[in-house]
């Protein structure tokens, strides 16, 4: 039994798509009638459900890992700048001199470039396990 790193354990929690993360439409793969092993999935991946209900962890694991690495590779450089923007509109110029009063405001309240690279990071996700599980490939 495969357990999706974001979507958690089959049937933990149906709000989420078991292959991407992305949110869930009311379609399911379970072999047989026990919804608690239900993996439910978004529009996207629908074909792509019944491969992943049936993967072993490690290999999941691995399509998930190279799912995170790409996504992390993708929005770290609008991310930084996100982030070195914040604070320098907060006033900090010194990182040594960065207050964690700062840090707790822009966390508690972040811009909308923080936002959308947080965003693009979910997405790009979404896609590299689409096209990781789709793929067929051996993951390694």
């Amino acid at each position: 039994m495969n357990t999706p790193l974001l979507a958690g354990a089959k049937g933990a929690n149906h709000a989420l798509c078991g292959v991407c993360a992305r949110e869930a439409m009311q379609i399911a793969y379970m072999p047989s009638n026990d919804f608690k092993r239900a993996l439910w999935t978004c529009p996207e991946c629908v074909k792509l459900l019944r491969d992943t209900y049936n993967m072993a962890p490690a290999t999941l694991s691995e399509y998930e890992s190279r799912a995170l690495f790409a996504a992390a590779k993708k929005a770290a450089p609008d991310l930084i700048d996100a982030i070195l923007t914040a604070l320098w509109d907060k006033g900090v110029t010194d990182l040594s001199a960065l207050s964690p009063e700062t840090v707790d405001e822009i966390r508690e309240n972040p811009p909308d470039e923080i936002k959308a690279a947080v965003t693009d990071a979910l997405l790009t996700y979404a896609a590299t396990m689409r096209a990781e599980i789709g793929s067929h490939n051996p993951p390694f």
